[in-house]
């Protein structure tokens, strides 16, 4: 078992940017050999200069579609909401304070045609949530919600894409994934330029990005899922090291898969595990180095050996 206060550091409130940083590549990037120990300071601007033609980036396009909203209770008390995802008519689970007080039946006024009923109770703050409208209830929801922003952050963004990555596309996530906040487009088009090649998977990143950790053991929190989808031109990546954020390459999760390192950036590598035959067709989905199928992705020659082309 493993005691939280381990766990414990020092950070100054003024060492915790406010404001991002632009452009988004112009971030800070920590270089580490592998090799030699060595540190270099860069910018994530530099990114193609450390990456090699024929390295593959997994990149998570999910996209923020959580809301945080402020009402108030029929007694005058105040309500925070995090509306978390829908469900059908019109329904949302939500992370709500303070939740003890939010029983069955208690009506929450978020703006002047925004209602919000408590439905039932999920445990640990979620509630379901039934809401109501006299305008359109989307264009309401998007005049009246916030970003949900990590409680370290105490400004707020003037423009909500700036906590969107450039190629977020798939909704379903309550917070960003933040290694692929400094990708710019120019910079993808740079990466490409030099044979870098890349692929998506999507991850919502959940509820838990959110909670603190309550239990004095860290073994003793609970933790809940996250749904990731793995679309199939993406299950080529058989022959892999290491991706950008912790959270893709958890997801791409084969037994063939090592991780090479960790911390929140870095690249796919495809490991020369056995040299495949160029041309052949592999379904690599089956997460299995014995079972091929013909299908899904095609193995070609480049300067670092071999890596998997998606096919059609």
């Amino acid at each position: 078992m493993q005691d939280l206060s381990l766990y414990d550091y020092e950070l100054p409130e003024d060492r915790i940017a406010q404001t991002p940083l632009e452009p988004r590549d112009a971030a800070k990037l920590l270089w580490l050999s592998r090799k030699t120990g060595e540190i270099r300071h860069k910018r994530f601007s530099d990114l193609p200069d450390l990456l090699e033609e024929g390295d593959l980036l997994v990149l998570n396009d999910t996209r923020v579609t959580a809301l945080r909203l402020k009402g108030r209770r029929e007694t005058g008390g105040g309500v925070e909401l995090l509306l978390l995802r829908p469900l059908e008519g019109a329904k949302y689970v939500a992370l709500c304070k303070p939740a003890k007080r939010l029983r069955a039946g208690t009506e929450i006024e978020l703006s002047e045609t925004l209602t919000a009923t408590v439905l039932d109770d999920g445990g640990q703050g979620l509630k379901t949530l039934q809401l109501r409208c006299s305008n359109n209830l989307e264009e309401e929801l998007s005049r009246v919600g916030r970003v949900p922003l990590p409680p370290y952050i105490h400004s707020s963004l003037p423009d909500a894409e700036r906590y969107q990555t450039v190629f977020a596309r798939s909704p379903g996530s309550s917070a960003a994934p933040t290694a692929a906040l400094h990708f710019t487009s120019q910079l993808l088009d740079r990466l490409r330029c030099k044979g870098v090649h890349t692929a998506f998977v999507s991850l919502d990143i959940g509820l838990d990005t959110f909670r603190p950790i309550q239990s004095e053991q860290v073994e003793d929190h609970l933790m809940h899922g996250e749904l990731c989808r793995l679309p199939e031109e993406t299950a080529f990546v058989e022959m892999v090291a290491d991706a950008v954020g912790d959270a893709e390459l958890d997801r791409l999760g084969a037994p063939c898969v090592q991780r090479a390192g960790g911390g929140g950036g870095g690249i796919v590598r495809l490991k020369n595990r056995r040299s495949p035959a160029k041309g052949k067709l592999y379904r690599t989905s089956q997460a299995s180095s014995s079972a091929k199928e013909p299908a899904i992705a095609e193995v070609r020659n480049s300067a670092r050996g071999h890596w998997l082309q998606p096919g059609s």
